[in-house]
């Protein structure tokens, strides 16, 4: 009896280490800059869409990073916030570990072909902005026969053994169906009757554009280069999904007096660069705040809430 006791000890003990050493692993991956990240997504161009008969799913580990302090002072300038680390600026370093997985090998999608659809970002404890972060990043991709598919990005933020924030993006893959889909009848769209509680109109201009792109790391062509992002289907630059985000939710701060702990965000049309919009805020029942962004022709360009 004492003898099965010692072996049980021993399997568990060299268990824990295996575990151990490919948690080590894992988290000794080393997150690449942004910059290579961007230029290697638009290789993957050639990749097309190659989805199996079963879910795809990835997870990699990235621990040791360090939070840029001077920069994110540059955003708290730069969107008028008072905060030692907002809840928003956590996308700024989501991001790059989501790209990795996105142009990792076995991603079976072309970053090029998916289009950023939301996000939803959520602080669970309070995170120490000078003490190193790591981050378990997984992609989740469901299968389907035919049509769209719909991508899952998702970050945990840990600080030691504490999960102190996460980060989830939902993104589309457009593919033709291999068979007719059936007619539908056409949607009317409700229209929205909230009276809403605070009004204020913004403008975006390619000199914003290019001030978020140096604190962001994010040079995406389409949002710096007319020309290019012609290229890519736009009549114009447009302005960064996050950076109309940002604005928006540095806004509500002020209107709530408070800092935010939970926001989603849903983006349905791109700001068009010079472009001006209208930001109307709502308030929930349950105490949370709406919000809903619309551009001159009245289409929605962003839309969420916050608490």
């Amino acid at each position: 009896m004492r003898f099965s006791f010692s072996i049980i000890l021993l399997i568990l003990l060299l268990y824990n280490l295996k575990q151990q050493k490919l948690k080590f692993k894992m988290a000794a991956e080393k997150l690449p800059a942004l910059g290579k990240l961007l230029f290697s997504s638009f290789l993957t161009g050639k990749k097309g869409t190659r989805i199996g008969s079963t879910d795809f799913t990835l997870t990699k580990v990235y621990d040791g990073i360090n939070i840029d302090k001077n920069n994110v002072k540059k955003y708290d300038e730069f969107f008028n916030m008072n905060e030692s680390l907002p809840l928003t600026y956590l996308y700024l370093l989501a991001f790059p570990s989501q790209l990795a997985l996105m142009t990792s090998k076995t991603f079976p999608i072309s970053v090029m072909g998916l289009v950023h659809l939301g996000n939803t970002l959520e602080y669970k404890a309070k995170m120490d902005i000078s003490k190193p972060v790591r981050m378990e990043t997984s992609a989740l991709i469901p299968t389907k026969d035919e049509g769209s598919l719909f991508p899952i990005l998702g970050v945990k933020f840990f600080q030691g053994e504490t999960l102190v924030a996460t980060c989830s993006s939902n993104y589309i893959a457009k593919r033709k169906r291999k068979t007719e889909k059936k007619a539908e009848e056409e949607v009317v769209p409700e229209i929205d009757k909230r009276i809403p509680v605070y009004t204020e109109n913004l403008t975006f201009t390619q000199s914003i554009a290019f001030k978020y792109a140096r604190i962001s790391g994010d040079f995406n062509p389409i949002h710096i280069s007319p020309f290019l992002a012609k290229n890519f289907g736009f009549k114009s630059s447009i302005a960064h999904g996050w950076c109309s985000a940002s604005r928006v939710f540095s806004i509500i701060e002020k209107y709530k007096k408070k800092e935010l702990k939970f926001i989603t965000v849903n983006w349905k049309t791109p700001i068009l660069l010079p472009g001006d919009v209208k930001l109307e805020l709502f308030d929930n029942a349950d105490e949370s705040t709406a919000f809903k962004v619309t551009n001159k022709k009245d289409e929605i360009c962003l839309e969420g809430s916050v608490s």
